[in-house]
């Protein structure tokens, strides 16, 4: 008998976690949501750069 209680248990703290891990999954998803729409409204402000700038980095020389 007491060995279901404890199944029984088991299981309701389960649907609880399950339920915890559904809000915090949706809230981060609506936080993410907000932030890429933050960074998209950003990157449509930048200054586009000019073609004939220094390039930066390493080269290879072509003797």
């Amino acid at each position: 008998m007491r060995t279901f209680v404890r199944l029984r248990s088991f299981l309701s703290m389960e649907t609880t976690l399950v339920d915890k891990v559904d809000r915090l999954e949706k809230d981060t998803a609506e936080l993410f949501k907000g932030v890429f729409t933050r960074l998209d409204n950003l990157e449509g402000g930048l200054p586009s750069l000019s073609k004939h700038r220094k390039k930066i980095g390493l080269s290879s020389r072509k003797d």
